[in-house]
């Protein structure tokens, strides 16, 4: 889990598959200081590491690349509803230049090795960018099927897609 923040994507995928090996990430060791309580709140087996994924690239490699990185312009801050910008801090929301810098760090590390043969990348998205975060990654020479996922309200939010095979 890329981004992990409090830990619930990872902590939510290991209670689902319990044997599975989740490593969650994030920039942030205030971030990584709350997963580590909720992990030992819920006693769940979830690695979290300190890491800024714009500038390194986790270790291993993963069947699930899983992220819901910062992607909201800094231009839009003003017109978001305050329960989201009171509760969640600056660095989990924001992009200030490219809205599509971490897809392309997310993409470039799975190029490197990130993501195994066969494997899965779930991404969530800014609604106006969603397109364009499918169409780098059909781009890309690793994925093999790329999926837009609509959201409750019928918004393009998530591009799932799968690596190719070897």
């Amino acid at each position: 889990d890329l981004g992990t923040g409090s830990g619930c994507i990872a902590l939510s995928l290991k209670n689902v598959c319990p044997h599975s090996h989740v490593v969650g990430v994030d920039i942030s060791s205030e971030a990584i200081e709350i997963a580590k309580k909720n992990r030992s709140h819920l006693g769940l087996g979830v690695q979290f590491l300190l890491c800024n994924i714009i500038d390194e690239n986790p270790e291993d490699s993963y069947d699930l690349v899983i992220s819901n990185p910062p992607y909201i312009p800094r231009s839009e801050e003003g017109t978001m509803e305050s329960r989201v910008v009171k509760h969640e801090p600056d660095i989990a929301l924001f992009v200030e230049n490219d809205p599509l810098q971490f897809y392309k760090s997310i993409l470039s590390m799975c190029e490197n090795g990130l993501i195994n043969s066969g494997g899965v990348l779930a991404l969530e998205c800014h609604r106006d960018y969603t397109l364009e975060v499918s169409s780098l990654l059909e781009s890309s020479e690793i994925f093999e099927k790329v999926v837009v996922i609509t959201d409750l309200q019928g918004e393009s939010r998530h591009v799932i897609a799968r690596s190719k095979v070897n």
